[in-house]
């Protein structure tokens, strides 16, 4: 009885670190060749949903509430998700654009940190309805893809004639002009309308939850406004490096953006608003010097840093990404002259320089690289 009683209540939160578990071997399978990889990224995927189910029946059913599980239980189902949206990008069988997926991490990301403030605050954010649905439709969408790309395999390994050919045309072959392009375009569609789904409900958390997450000082809407971008889209309240999680997001600019001209406006754009608002919510909202939540200079400091580069999947691309990231981050960290003695400036620009001199540093010593590395021109 005893056992019982102390299994029971965990059996919710097994499920959970079950389902996380699976990732690595979905993410595994899906980038097989074979028709077997396929098969099994599927079977893969439907199992760990039944699992998202069974923990929240067993958890309604026995009335099962802690902490742990209103955490990890939404984040799971986002390790799993996003695993799948960011591999279907990368995979290429289909024309995803990589802003549907960076707005749908976006929303992700956002609730998460919600819900860690919520629990900082001994107030957990209950899931909504609208997430819920985001939830549902989001692993609709990546079953429907699965079985096309199984379908595919099958095919391919019947045709294999097939196999050098890319995008429409493979599918043209095998089902029809319009057969085939309706197969080909479903994802996108339905990835297009999970994104919709997404920022709908990251909306409506925002709404719900302002009043309890937006405490610092004076709730108005320019303050609200002011948080959201001096924090990099509320990633300064990372309880830890919010400076290296603001880098990442500079970089997740880089790489959906860097082969596009206005990708130029949205450097200036940051670097502007950074040396506005920065200042302000150092000495209106977060009442400290150069505040660890501000990381709006990280942000313009890593697209300074990338700027005269183009990313792409390749060997090249990584390359400048990695190092890149990484010689920002040593500058901005340890700030050898000049870049220290930017720091005497006040308020924005004092906030914003050193990044803005450690990004151009970067440059240069990725410029050397471009030069002595045949494989990096």
């Amino acid at each position: 009885m005893r056992f019982k009683e102390k299994f029971i209540p965990k059996i919710p939160n097994i499920l959970t670190f079950f389902r996380i578990i699976l990732v690595p071997f979905f993410i595994y399978s899906l980038f097989g060749m074979s028709v077997f990889s396929g098969l099994a990224a599927l079977l893969v995927f439907i199992i760990a949903s039944i699992s998202d189910y069974f923990d929240g029946y067993f958890a309604r059913k026995w009335n099962i509430h802690t902490r742990l599980g209103e955490f990890i239980d939404p984040l799971a189902d986002k390790i799993l998700t996003g695993g799948a949206f960011v591999s279907f990008v990368i995979l290429r069988d289909f024309s995803i654009p990589y802003l549907l997926i960076a707005l749908i991490l976006l929303r992700e990301i956002i609730v998460t940190l919600f819900r860690l403030i919520a629990l900082k605050k001994k107030k957990p954010i209950k899931t909504e309805y609208s997430g819920k649905v985001k939830t549902a439709f989001q692993m609709f969408t990546v079953i429907c893809v699965l079985v096309i790309l199984f379908i595919k395999k099958i095919f391919l390994s019947i045709r294999p004639d097939l196999i050098n050919k890319e995008g429409i045309s493979i599918w043209t072959d095998i089902a029809g002009t319009r057969a085939g392009g309706a197969i080909y375009y479903a994802p996108l569609i339905l990835i297009s309308i999970s994104a919709f789904i997404a920022l709908f409900s990251m909306v409506q958390y925002i709404s719900k939850n302002r009043e309890m997450i937006f405490t610092f000082s004076k709730k108005s809407g320019i303050d609200l406004i002011v948080k959201f971008f001096s924090t990099g889209f509320f990633i300064g309240y990372m309880p830890a490096a919010s400076g290296t999680f603001g880098a990442l997001i500079g970089a997740a600019f880089w790489i959906l953006l860097s082969k596009y001209t206005f990708y130029y406006a949205v450097t200036a754009f940051f670097v502007a608003l950074g040396i506005v608002i920065s200042g302000y919510a150092e000495g209106k909202i977060f009442f400290e010097k150069d505040s660890s939540r501000i990381v709006i200079d990280e942000i313009a400091g890593m697209l300074i840093a990338l700027l005269s580069f183009h990313f792409s999947l390749s060997l090249s691309g990584i390359l400048y990404l990695v190092s890149g990231f990484l010689l920002f981050r040593i500058f901005d960290i340890l700030k050898p002259p000049p870049i220290r003695n930017v720091q005497k400036y006040r308020a924005g620009i004092g906030i914003m320089l050193d990044d803005i001199i450690a990004a151009i540093f970067t440059n240069g010593l990725l410029q050397v690289l471009r030069f002595f590395i045949p494989f990096a021109a």
